[in-house]
């Protein structure tokens, strides 16, 4: 029997987690309901999402999730919990894409997540009203019971069908089944390793969408220094890049406190990385959310942006030469 069929589950008591960054938020709040000692900044850390940077060239409100989620979740375990995933190879479900075929993925998702519901366990949902992270809590019928950044507007939080979700991408769905005991000698080394990749790439991997320091920066400047973007993606795209680095700021002095044998580099790096928030934290202030309507910005205020964002990027690319330098000192075995 399909587990569309079954009947109301008691939604469980999880204590909801703001984030710009939902995917971090939710994971977050999934991970302390289940006992975990964590918080944004470690779960940003781990999975790399604290050093992420997808920029599309008009600055379209969808680069802070047009990212490898399965990527992200793979450094879930190193703060002691397994991960189960449910995923489809980028066939939309949203407005005209929904099919036959997706509405079929949407209800394998289902499955599986109300499987861990009926275990007591929360799980994260891609689509949740919008095209953001929620935390499912529950299963009335042949919805999902959720939270949501509803939780911050007030508004109301209604069940979600199991195919009536807004997911570009295709459904998407994360787990955290079991208890682990993470390897002490990865619990550091491959956030640090993952995160100096992921500041080094640098490619138009997609006509619209580019990543890394490089290109991503680059394109964003260009679009400062143009004007050709989305108001409401320029405000978006602020707003998550400069949290991300706070972030990642946090987790790298932490990692520096932890890592004696490291903590010189590591100390650099979360300096620059710091420097980083503080810039985009200036473009995000330019840029507030929402936006000021969709008049024009005025040139004086794209410039002054496009010289944080090329000062975020010299600094990040001093904490990528400081992570690279502690990757390679002499770290323990276990």
């Amino acid at each position: 029997m399909s587990r569309t069929d079954q009947a109301v589950t008691v939604p469980m008591d999880v204590a909801w987690v703001p984030s710009w960054l939902s995917w971090v938020g939710c994971v977050t709040a999934c991970l302390r309901a289940l006992g975990v000692d964590c918080d944004r900044a470690d779960v940003a850390g781990v999975s790399g999402y604290a050093f992420q940077l997808t920029i599309h060239k008009q600055l379209c409100p969808s680069g802070p999730t047009v990212c490898s989620w399965g990527a992200l979740a793979e450094g879930i375990p190193l703060l002691g919990r397994s991960i189960l995933s449910f995923a489809t190879a980028h066939e939309c479900h949203t407005g005209d894409s929904r099919n036959d075929r997706t509405r079929e993925a949407c209800r394998r998702a289902f499955d599986m997540v109300s499987a861990e519901i009926a275990a007591g366990r929360p799980c994260m949902i891609w689509g949740t009203y919008v095209p953001e992270c929620g935390v499912v809590v529950g299963i009335d019928g042949d919805s999902y019971v959720v939270k949501s950044y509803r939780e911050a507007t007030g508004e109301p939080q209604p069940p979600i069908r199991f195919d009536d979700l807004d997911a570009p991408g295709g459904p998407y769905a994360l787990a955290f089944p079991g208890e682990v005991r993470p390897n002490p000698a990865w619990r550091d080394r491959y956030p640090l390793w993952r995160a100096a990749q992921l500041l080094e790439q640098s490619a138009w991997w997609h006509p619209h969408w580019t990543t890394g320091l490089a290109a991503a920066y680059g394109a964003w400047v260009a679009a400062m220094e143009s004007g050709d973007f989305i108001p409401f993606g320029a405000a978006y795209n602020a707003q998550c890049w400069a949290e991300s680095r706070a972030l990642g700021r946090d987790f790298l002095g932490r990692v520096a406190a932890r890592c004696p044998f490291a903590s010189e580099p590591l100390g650099r790096a979360a300096e620059a990385y710091g420097e980083s928030a503080d810039h985009l934290a200036r473009v995000a202030g330019l840029f507030p959310f929402p936006p000021r309507g969709e008049a024009p910005v005025e040139a004086a205020t794209r410039q002054e942006a496009a010289e944080a964002l090329r000062a975020a990027q010299m600094a990040e690319t001093r904490a990528h030469e400081a992570l690279v330098a502690a990757l390679a000192a002499d770290w323990p075995l276990q």
